[in-house]
Formats: C-alpha cells, sequence, structure tokens
C-alpha cells in the first residue's frame, strides 16, 4: 500500500488530523463482529484498583485483526449492575471459550485471568452497542453481548446421500 492509499484509508475511516487523536478514533463501531479471545491479564488502573483484561480480536471481515480491550473489575464498592454486568460477561466469555472454571480460579483477579487462558484462541460472535456518555463525551458506553459463531459458511455440509446418487 502505497503511502497516498493509507492516508486516503485513514481519511475514509474518519480521521480528522485537527481534532482527533492518533489513539482515538480506533474503537470498533457498533456491530456484530466474529472475535477470538487473544489475551486474558490482569491490569492496575492509575487509582489501584485490579481488573480482568480481556482482549477479543476481530477474525474476518471489513475490520479483521482489530482488536476490543474489555476490562472486568470485581471490588466490591463497585455498584451492583457493575458487577453483574462483568460477572455475565466473564461467564458468556468462560462457557463460549470452553473454560470451566473450578472455585480456586476464582479468588483473584490473576487466578481468573490465567485460567480463562485456557480459551485463547477460540472463536465466537461479539454484539457491540456503543452509545454516547452525556458526562464523558471522549469515553462512549460500550456494550456487549457474546453467542456463539454460526455455522462456518465455508464448510462443507454433511452429505445426505452418504456419497450416492438416487438417480
Amino acid at each position: 500500500m502505497s503511502i497516498l492509499d493509507t492516508l486516503n484509508a485513514i481519511k475514509q475511516d474518519g480521521f480528522d488530523p485537527k481534532k482527533d487523536t492518533i489513539g482515538g478514533n480506533a474503537n470498533l463501531p457498533s456491530g456484530t463482529y466474529p472475535v477470538k479471545l487473544s489475551q486474558a491479564n490482569v491490569t492496575v488502573t492509575k487509582s489501584g484498583r485490579t481488573q480482568i483484561h480481556v482482549v477479543l480480536e476481530v477474525v474476518s471481515g471489513e475490520h479483521k485483526g482489530r482488536t476490543e480491550n474489555i476490562f472486568l473489575g470485581f471490588e466490591s464498592d463497585l455498584p451492583e449492575f457493575v458487577l453483574e454486568n462483568n460477572g455475565k460477561y466473564l461467564m458468556k466469555i468462560a462457557a463460549l471459550t470452553d473454560v470451566q472454571f473450578k472455585q480456586s480460579d476464582l479468588q483473584t483477579e490473576e487466578d481468573t485471568a490465567e485460567a480463562l487462558r485456557a480459551g485463547i484462541g477460540k472463536q465466537f460472535t461479539m454484539k457491540l452497542n456503543v452509545r454516547p456518555n452525556k458526562k464523558n463525551p471522549d469515553f462512549p458506553y460500550r456494550n456487549y453481548d457474546f453467542e456463539a459463531l454460526a455455522e462456518d459458511p465455508f464448510e462443507e455440509p454433511d452429505d445426505p446421500f452418504n456419497g450416492e446418487i438416487p438417480f
């Protein structure tokens, strides 16, 4: 790709060099994406909160190779709805990547992230809904739902005639 092609592609993606930051236009837009679990780590925020950092990578389509970062916190002072949503996200990702948590995997964020790494490479569908955040427009709300991937459209279907032509 030439320099001109690269700059035209960036401009078509909506980047405004007078207003946008270099990293500010990298998030995925609302949509449904086939993704794979790429990473599961632990991060600590500037305020000292420990979170499970889940990285999902888009595996096909226009946004192939782009990632979505999801941070799941479980500290007791978080609002109840945040804890519930984070728990549901974690349970859904684990179920879709065939990760079976043991009680010992759920003692700390480090233990949970380590157990979740067993699902790295497994694919599923991510439905992403991005909506404005009036209080902080630079950080829109990002809501997720996940489900199993539809069957591979390129996979050969089972032969209904078992190799025999009926006529």
